[in-house]
C-alpha cells in the first residue's frame, strides 16, 4: 500500500518546474514538492548551474528520490521570475513572503 500512495506523488511522464540547487559533493539537484530530492539525467544536453529554474520531465519516482530529464532552463525570464517568487510565497519566513507576494501583484498588474 505504502508504493501506491507514492506513485500518486511524482507520476512518470509528469512535467515539473525546478529550482535547482547546490547538493553534496558539487551536484546539482532539486527539491519535490513531497520533500523527496530531484536527481537531474546525467545524460541531458543543459549544463544546470545552483540557481537556475528548470523544466523537465519524470523519467523516474523512487521511494527517496524522483529522476527528472530536463526539457529547457528557463534563466532570466519573466516565467522563472514569476515561478521563484510564487516559491518563495509558499516558504516559512513570512517578511519573504510578503515581499515576495507584493513583487508577483505589481509584476502581474504591469502584464495586464
Amino acid at each position: 500500500m505504502e508504493r501506491e500512495e507514492f506513485k500518486r506523488l511524482g507520476r512518470v511522464g509528469e512535467e515539473v518546474i525546478v529550482l535547482a540547487r547546490e547538493g553534496k559533493d558539487n551536484t546539482v539537484v532539486g527539491k519535490y514538492a513531497d520533500g523527496r530530492v530531484i536527481l537531474f539525467s546525467d545524460d541531458s544536453m543543459y549544463k544546470i548551474n545552483p540557481g537556475d529554474t528548470v523544466v523537465g520531465e519524470i523519467v523516474r519516482d523512487a521511494k527517496n528520490y524522483v529522476l527528472v530529464e530536463p526539457k529547457r532552463v528557463l534563466g532570466d525570464t519573466l516565467e522563472a521570475l514569476i515561478f521563484n517568487l510564487e516559491h518563495i510565497t509558499r516558504g516559512s519566513y513570512y517578511s519573504h513572503s510578503i515581499f515576495s507576494r507584493a513583487l508577483l501583484y505589481l509584476i502581474k498588474k504591469e502584464i495586464e
